[in-house]
């Protein structure tokens, strides 16, 4: 295998590994214990709404529900990236007064990882590197995210 292969591959992880810890930043997602056996009539009586993402059938069509209640997602992309870290508060509530429930965020991998072998989520290198703090403010503001991770010159546009 080639040099230049070996680095790709290696690096090819990377963005999984970002989606992953995105999606369980945001979310709060930790491991739950294992159900206890209850019968079917039990469980449905005492079930708990339902929390999180699915997908169910209205009418013969999909439609998305969050937390057990329809969700229509109004999206805005925002590349914190080229956006200067004071104004992200001050954007994401811009985006949320407009009626943005979701942001779409745009996490180039190379950005994150300045030299070889370094990885900055917290902005000790740069300022717009502190993806902890971006997702913090998303969480504040109340809005979802959809993590779109990877290589920016591989987006169709």
């Amino acid at each position: 295998m080639r040099l230049h292969q070996m680095r790709r591959n290696r690096r090819r992880g990377l963005p999984v590994a970002l989606a992953i810890a995105c999606v369980a930043a945001v979310t709060g997602a930790v491991p739950r214990p294992p159900h206890a056996n209850i019968s079917p009539r039990a469980q449905n009586a005492a079930a708990p709404p339902a929390a999180g993402m699915e997908i169910v059938e209205n009418g013969g069509y999909p439609e998305l529900h969050v937390d057990g209640k329809p969700f229509f997602i109004h999206s805005a992309a925002f590349f914190y990236y080229r956006i200067p870290v004071d104004q992200w508060q001050h954007l994401l509530r811009v985006y949320h007064s407009y009626g943005i429930n979701t942001i779409d965020l745009y996490i180039p991998w190379n950005w994150h990882e300045p030299r070889e072998g370094e990885i900055d989520f917290d902005g000790h290198t740069n300022p717009r590197r502190n993806l902890r703090a971006l997702l913090a403010l998303i969480e504040h503001q109340n809005l979802r995210l959809i993590a779109r991770p990877g290589n920016p010159g591989d987006r169709r546009r």
